[in-house]
């Protein structure tokens, strides 16, 4: 994990930091891969298009931008004006998608991290040293532990596993505009976002989902994978990643948030984190 601070700029000399490991890693460092034809592990070097680099917050971007364009590093980023990239609407998206398959770990991260529970940075740490085969195991295994982890997350993590394990069965049950309000209900999710300012147009924004949602199902789709499918197919006509440089598909570094994330993989990924409280103290965690 890249700790960034809380402004729309991160501190130069983290994006230093990540621009000199970057370049001191392609061509340098060794991947390992199937090769299709022949099944076997080869190893080759990494190149630009290995790295993803996976931000929370997209106005982050620039600082990259402006950092990766002096020293030639090539990138793509992200779009960001799309209905299906509001927070709320993919915090639900990603809550779906984790009902649907509850051993996505990528779902069920942005979920904790969303309002809908509220995980700090540190909580989501803390869960992921829980020894398990998934990020739903572990959070099984931390709800039922006591003594190792301090009241409040005790509390964070039976609640969190009690409200998941209870919504699992009504997934294949109810209907998807139905679920939805169960899930706001279940979380209190409109109890927490009562205290933003922009509540209103979040609650707006949910009520055009749900008006989408209905459509869909006035068109046949009866399960959450027919509606993931779907809108998922939307997100991937809608997003229009910068070619300035390059597209994903040539040799450039990816930039995206961790919902844009879903469903992609990389040899080499960036975490920047949003929570740092002293800017001194910079965690660099790259995962290979």
């Amino acid at each position: 994990n890249v700790e960034v601070g809380e402004n729309d700029v991160i501190p130069l000399g983290i994006v230093e930091m990540i621009s000199d490991k970057i370049l001191s890693m392609v061509n340098s460092l060794e991947i390992e891969e199937i090769d299709s034809k022949t099944n076997q592990i080869v190893k080759r070097f990494c190149t630009f298009k290995d790295i993803a680099i996976i931000s929370a917050e997209r106005s982050k971007y620039k600082s990259l931008q402006r950092e990766f364009s002096l020293k030639n590093i090539p990138s793509s980023f992200d779009s960001e004006n799309n209905f299906f990239d509001l927070p709320e609407i993919e915090d639900i998206f990603s809550f779906l998608e984790f009902l649907y398959d509850p051993e996505n770990d990528l779902a069920l991260a942005a979920i904790l991290r969303s309002p809908f529970f509220g995980f700090s940075t540190g909580d989501l740490i803390e869960l992921s040293r829980v020894k398990g085969v998934s990020l739903w195991n572990k959070l099984q295994i931390a709800s039922t532990r006591v003594g190792s982890l301090n009241d409040r997350q005790q509390k964070l993590y039976q609640r969190t596993w009690n409200i998941l394990f209870d919504l699992l069965p009504l997934a294949a049950r109810l209907q998807i505009t139905l679920l939805i309000k169960t899930i706001i209900i279940k979380t209190q999710y409109y109890q927490f976002i009562r205290r933003k300012t922009q509540s209103k147009a979040i609650r707006e924004n949910i009520e055009t989902l749900l008006s989408i949602v209905r459509q869909k199902q006035q068109e046949g789709f009866k399960t959450i994978k027919d509606f993931i499918d779907d809108i998922r197919e939307r997100m991937n006509a809608q997003s229009s990643i910068s070619k300035n440089d390059s597209t994903i598909s040539q040799d450039a570094v990816t930039i995206l948030s961790i919902h844009g994330s879903k469903g992609l993989e990389f040899p080499v990924v960036i975490f920047l984190d949003n929570e740092i409280k002293n800017k001194r103290s910079i965690d660099a965690t790259i995962d290979t």
